[in-house]
């Protein structure tokens, strides 16, 4: 079942603004006064009108606006309601985490990967490619991690390669500004893990 098929709730609406503060916490600036982790505004739209979420503390959105609900990064939008959905939508279906034991999650995709991954370090590659295409332009933004010390660029289509002990360093670029998708994917299925025993207990 999709989440656009099932009941509204209460509490499907405050899960889908946690998820979204969840991420809007992982923006970075780099500015004169060194790095800062801050809540990144985030814009959506009811009928015509356009509201902006800031500062600490999220909105329980119903589920219908939740493909408005994005960030602005100078000329790019990254929809993260859609992402949000995309991600929700695809763990409700995934039968091999029905007991939220994310390192039961196998992909084949990842069977000729150089490295050794966790079921948990596929399953967040798999949720990176959600957020990844989710910009207002429809292609993959390119994805930076970190190994070693140096720095490395993904582009192109389909699951990014990275190493386990990568997976938080993995962000994209925007300028002065960087959303940490690695580190945001990572505290939200550490969060499912905590307060459910089941995906079918989430909604």
């Amino acid at each position: 079942m999709l989440l656009e098929q099932m009941e509204e709730t209460e509490e499907m609406r405050e899960l889908l603004g946690k998820t979204e503060c969840y991420f809007a916490r992982c923006c970075r600036t780099n500015g004169y006064g060194g790095h800062r982790y801050y809540r990144y505004p985030a814009t959506y739209y009811k009928g015509y009108e356009e509201y902006k979420v800031s500062g600490n503390y999220y909105v329980s959105y119903p589920k219908e606006i939740m493909p408005s609900v994005h960030y602005n990064f100078g000329s790019h939008k990254l929809y993260i309601g859609k992402a949000i959905m995309k991600i929700y939508n695809f763990l409700l279906n995934e039968r091999s985490i029905y007991d939220l034991d994310f390192d039961e999650y196998y992909n084949p995709a990842f069977d000729k990967s150089e490295y050794v991954l966790s079921g948990k370090t596929q399953l967040i590659l798999v949720l990176e490619y959600f957020v990844a295409t989710s910009y207002g332009n429809n292609y993959r933004y390119p994805l930076t991690f970190k190994e070693y010390g140096s720095e490395y660029v993904l582009k192109g289509d389909g699951y990014a390669n990275v190493p386990e002990e990568s997976i938080d360093s993995m962000y994209y670029s925007f300028g002065a500004h960087e959303f940490h998708v690695g580190k945001a994917l990572s505290i939200l299925l550490d969060k499912l893990e905590q307060d459910y025993y089941y995906i079918s207990d989430i909604f």
